[in-house]
């Protein structure tokens, strides 16, 4: 049966949301838009709407046309329930099923996995998928468990972290090979593992309510040891050239400060909001734009300004945000700053791929006239893995 892939439709979409969720918050909470878009529908849009898009588009692989026009279909309900309906309970049944659907689709393909730390992923995705569920069912039944949104950001955070390592790898050892340096730390199984084991510790303990030092401690050793890893990756060694890999590598940095910012907040009794910007906005809008470029948009040694614009505009969108409560009597400017380079970024991702779709169109129909006409081979056809310096 043939099958179809995600890659393309989801992470699409999720450059569309990402693009116009921040200007319907806005726009709402300035009496612009006669919407009942809160701060609450708001980051739930982005925490399930956009998280989910990103882990089906890079995790889902090709799916039966059934299931993926399911999946869809479940996720573009979310979206517009969100924004037009009045009654909470439809966009919860729409969070829910498109939450388990997901995790019935990609936890199982880590199921096979040999290494523990890569069986760790398939109760992760599991319980993201099934975190909207979780959170408007279990308090009705039990007060043991509290899924917070802080629970959600350490999940995505413990995703980031394991799935940022699998892109950096194997694009360093490309670097280093490239470069003829000799690559001393490469995976690092046990820090990676000691990391993971932290993340998890910090995860479990916000869903059980624990005290915020049970919390924040594993987390900021977490952070750390993320820090830690870096170094040892001797990246300095490189140059600017490998852009797609520098992109990750600052998505990674972002993952660090924004886990420590949360943790110091949870000890220190702050607000978090500024803690979440920095891993929402900085580490996973860094991390997904570079991996929706590699697919999209641009692999070849003449793109690493796509690269190198993303990481400039989510900077300084993450430093502006983060700047809100520091700033509040600029809030409002400050908001509206950072969601424009945020939505910026994101619109040159999206006339970046579809200049790329319309780019492969006569290469593919020049590509089907080959057989006829031997000689004609001067069309390039753009490569659907990642080739080259980045």
């Amino acid at each position: 049966m043939h099958r179809y892939p995600t890659q393309r439709l989801f992470f699409v979409s999720a450059t569309v949301l990402a693009i116009i969720a921040p200007w319907l918050l806005l726009l709402t909470l300035t009496g612009q838009l006669g919407l009942q878009f809160t701060i609450a529908a708001h980051s739930k849009s982005m925490l399930f709407g956009f998280v989910g898009a990103l882990i089906a588009g890079y995790l889902a692989g090709k799916q039966r046309l059934a299931s993926l026009l399911l999946l869809y279909g479940l996720w573009l309900s979310g979206r517009i329930l969100e924004v037009f309906a009045t009654d909470e309970l439809a966009t919860g049944l729409a969070y829910s099923a498109f939450g388990i659907l997901l995790a019935l689709l990609v936890a199982p393909k880590f199921k096979a996995a040999k290494k523990w730390r890569n069986r760790t992923m398939m109760p992760l995705i599991a319980l993201i998928g099934c975190f909207p569920l979780a959170r408007e069912t279990l308090p009705l039944m039990t007060d043991t468990f509290e899924f917070s949104n802080i629970s959600f950001v350490l999940m995505i955070s413990t995703l980031m972290y394991f799935m940022g390592g699998r892109l950096i790898t194997p694009s360093l050892t490309r670097a280093f090979a490239e470069s003829g340096l000799p690559i001393v730390h490469r995976v690092q199984p046990q820090l990676e593992a000691a990391t993971l084991a932290l993340l998890f510790a910090a995860i479990c303990a916000s869903l059980f309510s624990a005290p915020t030092g049970w919390i924040a401690s594993p987390a900021i050793a977490a952070a750390l040891l993320i820090l830690f890893r870096l170094y040892r990756w001797n990246l300095s060694k490189l140059g600017s050239s490998y852009s797609s890999l520098w992109a990750f590598v600052a998505g990674y940095i972002w993952l660090a400060l924004g886990i420590l910012a949360v943790s110091f907040a949870l000890v220190l009794g702050h607000p978090l909001q500024s803690g979440i910007h920095i891993i929402t906005i900085g580490a996973l809008g860094t991390l997904s734009s570079t991996v929706i470029l590699r697919f999209c948009v641009a692999n070849t040694d003449s793109s690493r300004h796509w690269y190198y614009s993303s990481i400039l505009l989510l900077a300084g969108a993450t430093a502006i945000r983060y700047s809100v409560n520091l700033l509040p009597e600029n809030a409002t400017g400050l908001l509206f700053t950072s969601a424009c380079l945020w939505s910026l970024n994101f619109a040159v991702i999206l006339f970046g791929a579809c200049r790329r779709k319309l780019q492969d169109r006569p290469c593919r129909n020049q590509r089907e006239t080959i057989t006829n006409n031997p000689a004609n081979l001067n069309c390039r056809v753009n490569s659907e893995s990642s080739t080259g310096r980045q």
